[in-house]
């Protein structure tokens, strides 16, 4: 099985407002940047947002972790990506409940 350039997903698919939801991947070790950023946008919306960037750690490994109301998600699909070094991973949707 290929392995991507930039790999992302969630913890878990669905979360509460007050819940920490995990959003994680693995970056090829070849890749130029350490830095990982963080985009969202909510289902329906045109443009993603800068939510944060992380390091990767010695084996590509980052991970984000937030929770939906401090980040001001409200109820409703988000879509995530991780872009690092021009590579971006696929999309993975996080849905936000009361």
């Amino acid at each position: 099985k290929e392995q991507l350039p930039l790999s992302s997903a969630f913890l878990k698919s669905s979360v509460r407002r007050g819940q920490e939801a995990s959003f994680y991947g693995w970056r090829k070790a070849k890749a130029i940047s350490k830095n990982v950023k963080i985009y969202r946008k909510k289902a329906g919306a045109s443009k993603f947002i800068l939510v944060d960037t992380v390091t990767v750690d010695e084996t590509g490994y980052y991970e984000y972790n937030f929770k939906a109301k401090k980040l001001q998600l409200k109820n409703g699909t988000y879509k995530f990506k991780a872009v690092s070094g021009g590579v971006t991973s696929p999309k993975q949707s996080l849905e936000i409940t009361k």
